[in-house]
């Protein structure tokens, strides 16, 4: 504790000392005041907000220099205006995180108004000078770009490297050789990092919803390399959105969209199979309004969406050959089940124009969705649950400008709660390896997480010193309380294998014991950040990060003395502790440069590179087997007819009918027959998962048109990993351990990442003078990894694997996108995704070094065939009675519903002897052809 006061003090005094700037919420505007003379000083910049009159000034300094710190939005901005000079206005759109140069060439005169670049709208302006690597998503993106469920966060994918997740219940991105854990999203500032299940975005990690309505984004940045110092708790991209405001004029709308099983096409392979189209319609109603309580002072906004599906999922055979006597058994379990899902998304805000430069903005959300579903494919009705997924986030943040000095203060409080719920918690599980699962669900979940968030930001503009400084930094200080129920296999599953016939299981898996493993846990965080103007053509960005948490890795976990009498001997002394042996993670100081230069000298040309360490943290869920494996036992009954061992286990147990219950476990239990629990042993110097990042590219603005060329590289590190404490000579596993009175043991261990990547792109924003905007995108990339997932148990350790592929890695990616204003009042607009597919995960029994082990080779399948998909969206609008209009809308995705296999689908099984004819063939495509319509009216 004294140590940790002496850090709150050292953070304290820091902030006191080194003012910040957060662009997580904001922009900025930057340049420079000139005559036929020179530079002019003590020039006044106004900016005015055109929607909702937020006005901000600042007065040039004595090289001519202004910045001005803002909310995102169109703006008139103003020099001059006195006796000596003329006025000048432009007009613009600032984007969440922009730095734009906007300049002004005054001329003699008195108070008369000159234009300069003036049009009736404030279009996007194009940001050259940035060493970051990021896209910015447009309000005319997300509003007219075609998509199909609404998720804001899949556009994300317009940034070159990103991808989306093909797991209908995983709704999320992920980047480089990273999976989705890694990433972070900020939305009004608040972070929105799931720290106990999956990582990533709170609620994303298994729900076909959405975090957040799309109706409430303004507008976001995804940033995939080289990120300020702002930005903390990603080892890979970030997205940083703003939602609305309500501005002087009250503005609102209705909309719905709808589609069902007539306008989606049938799966290939169910259609293949002769099966009957399932039930399917889906519901996305919505609303928004937004106005003034008291005109440039008090402004409101709201939004509602909802998400209501009717739908059904099929249970069908597997193709494993199993006598047909167990077929017809089990053939009553086939069929078309429904499968039901609804969401509720509702957002608020009110911004207060508080005057002399203040501002305070209160919001909140609220997600309530509910999804029957864990049934489907060889998986029964029986077994489906109830995934009850709830967030919600409030958030105040005020902001007060004086002169060149403003301060940011947010405080935000966050609830996310998982909670999955079996339909039949009482029918005992029952798993037909490669034919069917019937039975109740295994395991129910309540993981709920309290997020408390504190953060400041400052703000000095203009400091002269060898050139022009932005500095900031700021501090930020998270209270997270974790509530966990996890009762694995508290409804037991046994397990059949056809090599071991179908007269009884060969095992059984059962969890019993204290199922609550709820925490607390503190997150601080401080950075400081130069954005340094050297002269006109050089920009250097230098930043430093420095993160910490209390209690990422269990620290106050004291190793029972058992396991240490048990093992003390055979492992390293890293995985034992006495409760003082894992100090809180004090290392994670992160550097980032960038650098940028303006190769031409009229801002057209910039060349730019950069490089930075970025740190995550590793998962709750991942780590607290170590004391939930001993408090709640998870036991692995393995049943033969003569007691031999199977499988890799040494031991069984002589197979009796009355073992198929809870009641039959319980008694092998106290009659001291059964298995011992599994053994998770973390290593005490377990550090949290971290990348190093870099880039070098050039990129050109056409005249509104943006183009880029980019290299891009990410080594990552330290990704956890459980590998097999117990192994063969040879390196391979064994099931069941080898010490008396304990199952298997496993071992933490880091895993490694790498990518390495070409990315060419170019952007022309939509805007309606010109009636079109356009954007394309190539990457040629390579990710890989050691290890596997979350268990590497194939191999001594992660490094053993290799470098392999990642099941994210996909060679070459095309994304093209198009927005067109037509006569009449129509649009068009296209988004196009072509990929070379990803790799899928080989299960090899020719090579395996031991008869009861198959070798897993992940992402060691070559992709079969390229995934495409064209999708449209056409849309004719009515205006009447002024400010009054009336749209209707057809989306098609898919439109040539082009097959695209999933990759989780594709059979990658080498048998022992012989061939498989069906290796590297999927059973199960993704992203069928959906036509939606959709109506909306306006005001």
């Amino acid at each position: 504790m004294r140590q940790l006061f002496q850090r709150l003090l050292f953070l304290g005094a820091l902030c006191a000392c080194v003012p910040a700037l957060a662009q997580t919420t904001t922009a900025r505007l930057e340049g420079a005041v000139r005559d036929a003379s020179g530079p002019l000083p003590g020039i006044t910049i106004t900016a005015v907000n055109t929607e909702s009159g937020l006005q901000r000034s600042t007065v040039t300094g004595t090289d001519g220099l202004f910045n001005l710190t803002l909310p995102p939005g169109p703006y008139t901005v103003t020099a001059g205006g006195t006796t000596a000079f003329e006025e000048q206005k432009t007009t613009l759109r600032l984007q969440v995180g922009q730095v734009i140069e906007s300049n002004f060439d005054l001329k003699p005169g008195k108070m008369t108004t000159a234009a300069v670049g003036v049009t009736a709208e404030a279009a996007p302006e194009v940001e050259v000078r940035t060493a970051e690597v990021a896209t910015n998503v447009t309000t005319e993106q997300i509003r007219s770009l075609p998509q199909s469920t609404r998720n804001f966060m899949n556009f994300a994918a317009l940034a070159p490297g990103v991808r989306l997740n093909t797991n209908e219940l995983k709704q999320d991105f992920s980047y480089g050789p990273q999976g989705s854990r890694n990433i972070n999203v900020f939305v009004d500032g608040a972070s929105y990092k799931a720290d106990m299940l999956e990582g990533g975005t709170a609620g994303q990690d298994s729900s076909r919803g959405n975090p957040f309505p799309q109706n409430a984004i303004q507008e976001f940045r995804v940033i995939t390399q080289n990120y300020k110092a702002e930005y903390q708790k990603a080892s890979s991209a970030i997205i940083s959105a703003v939602t609305k405001s309500g501005g002087n004029e009250l503005h609102g709308d209705v909309f719905a969209f709808y589609q069902n099983k007539s306008l989606v096409a049938q799966d290939f392979f169910s259609a293949q199979r002769g099966t009957p189209k399932p039930e399917y319609t889906r519901w996305q109603p919505g609303l928004s309004i937004g106005g003034p309580i008291a005109k440039d002072k008090v402004h409101f906004f709201f939004s509602y969406e909802g998400n209501y599906q009717d739908r059904e999922s099929e249970v069908f055979f597997g193709g494993d050959p199993w006598p047909d006597a167990l077929k017809d058994q089990l053939r009553p379990y086939l069929g078309l089940y429904p499968s039901n899902f609804r969401e509720t998304l509702l957002f608020g805000k009110l911004s207060f124009v508080l005057g002399d430069g203040a501002a305070l903005d209160l919001s909140g959300n609220w997600r309530h969705e509910t999804d029957i579903r864990g049934f489907g494919n060889q998986t029964s009705f029986q077994s489906a649950e109830d995934a009850k997924n709830d967030a919600g986030t409030a958030v105040a943040k005020h902001t007060l400008l004086k002169g060149n000095f403003l301060n940011e203060a947010t405080l935000s409080y966050q609830r996310s709660k998982w909670n999955p719920t079996p339909a039949n918690p009482d029918l005992v599980n029952q798993n037909y390896f490669g034919l069917l699962q019937i039975g109740g669900r295994t395991t129910p979940q309540n993981f709920t997480q309290d997020r408390y968030a504190i953060r400041d930001d400052v703000t000095l503009l203009s400091l002269q010193g060898l050139g022009n400084h932005v500095i900031k930094g700021g501090v930020t200080f998270d209270y997270l309380k974790y509530d966990v129920v996890k009762q694995q296999f508290g409804n037991p599953e046994y397990d059949y294998f056809i090599g071991y016939g179908s007269a009884h299981p060969f095992k059984a898996l059962y969890g019993f014991g204290d199922p609550n493993v709820s925490t607390v846990n503190r997150q601080f965080g401080v950075y400081v950040q130069d954005d340094w103007r050297v002269n006109p053509r050089l920009t250097a960005n230098i930043g430093l990060r420095w993160d910490f948490e209390t209690d990422m890795l269990n620290n106050n976990y004291v190793t029972p003395q058992a396991i240490r009498d048990a093992f003390g001997s055979r492992y390293s002394s890293n995985f034992f502790t006495d409760g003082t042996n894992r100090s809180t993670y004090y290392g994670a100081l992160q550097p980032r440069i960038g650098l940028s230069f303006d190769v031409t000298g009229d801002s057209k040309t910039v060349a730019f590179g950069a490089f930075g360490r970025y740190y995550d943290r590793t998962t709750y869920n991942d780590i607290l087997d170590e004391k939930y494996r001993l408090q709640y036992q998870v036991l692995t009954f393995v049943f033969t007819d003569d007691g031999h061992g199977i499988e890799g286990f040494p031991t069984s147990i002589i197979w009796q009918p009355q073992y198929m219950t809870v009641a039959g476990l319980q008694s092998l239990i106290a009659s001291g027959n059964a298995p011992k629990p599994e053994v998770f042993l973390l290593d005490n110097n377990t550090k949290p998962p971290s990348s190093d990042q870099w880039s070098l590219g050039v990129r050109h603005d056409f005249g509104g048109l943006l183009a880029s060329v980019a290299y891009v590289g990410v080594k990552s590190r330290n990704q956890l990993t459980w590998t097999c404490g117990t192994q063969r000579p040879d390196g391979t596993c064994i099931f069941g351990g080898l010490t008396p009175g304990y199952s298997t043991q496993l071992l933490s261990a880091g895993k490694e990442g790498r990518y390495n990547a070409l990315q060419v792109s170019a952007d022309k924003p939509f805007t309606a003078s010109s009636g079109w905007g356009a954007s394309l995108s190539y990457v040629y990339g390579k990710a890989e990894q050691t290890g596997n997932d979350l268990f590497s148990l194939d191999y001594a350790n992660p490094r053993a694997y290799g470098f392999h592929r990642t099941p994210n890695d996909q060679t070459h990616t095309i994304l093209v996108t198009g927005i067109a204003a037509l006569p009449f009042d129509f649009r068009l607009s296209t988004l196009i995704s072509l990929g070379s597919g990803f790799p899928f995960q080989i299960f090899d029994d020719s090579q395996r070094p031991n008869p009861d082990r198959t070798l897993q080779k992940p992402g060691g399948g070559d992709p079969p065939k390229w995934s495409q998909s064209i999708d449209v969206r056409l849309e004719k609008r009515f205006t009447f009675a002024g400010s009054y209009n009336f749209g209707v809308l057809a989306e098609v995705i898919n439109l040539f519903n082009y097959v695209n296999y999933d990759p989780n689908s594709i059979n990658g099984s080498i048998p022992q002897t012989g061939t498989n004819p069906n290796f590297g063939k999927a059973s199960a495509a993704i992203n069928p052809r959906r036509v939606q319509f959709g109506v909306n009216f306006g005001f």
